[in-house]
């Protein structure tokens, strides 16, 4: 209940009810520190269910961390080698891939691929 409905409830009129409630708290200091009283235990109630659904940094590395590593773990092979099916879900995670093909000094050619990770951060 604010100050202007106990006095409406007390039977003054609305006009006087909400001069009469301005009046008591701009005036009145013990009213005045009750209610700052509640303003700070209500803003530190807020601030500790904040910081209880927060994530600490080392939560927020370990999901990043097991974000990154099951999507390099479908995009390779049992060999190490880079897979690529456009049909999986990693193919999503994906922001660029090359691949380059270079000739040893025998002649043989050596296959070069780069894939660069989209950034969850970023995104």
């Amino acid at each position: 209940m604010t100050l202007t409905d106990a006095y409406l409830k007390a039977g003054y009129s609305e006009v006087e009810a909400g001069s009469n409630a301005a009046t008591l708290f701009n005036h009145n200091q013990s009213v005045q520190d009750y209610y700052h009283a509640l303003c700070k235990r209500q803003e530190s109630l807020s601030l500790a269910k904040i910081t209880e659904t927060m994530l600490s940094k080392s939560e927020k590395r370990q999901i990043l961390a097991t974000f990154a590593r099951a999507q390099l773990a479908e995009l390779l092979d049992d060999n190490g080698n880079i897979k690529l099916d456009k049909n999986s879900p990693a193919m999503k995670a994906l922001k660029e891939y090359s691949s380059r093909v270079k000739l040893d000094k025998e002649g043989n050619p050596i296959v070069n691929k780069h894939i660069k990770m989209l950034d969850p951060l970023a995104a």
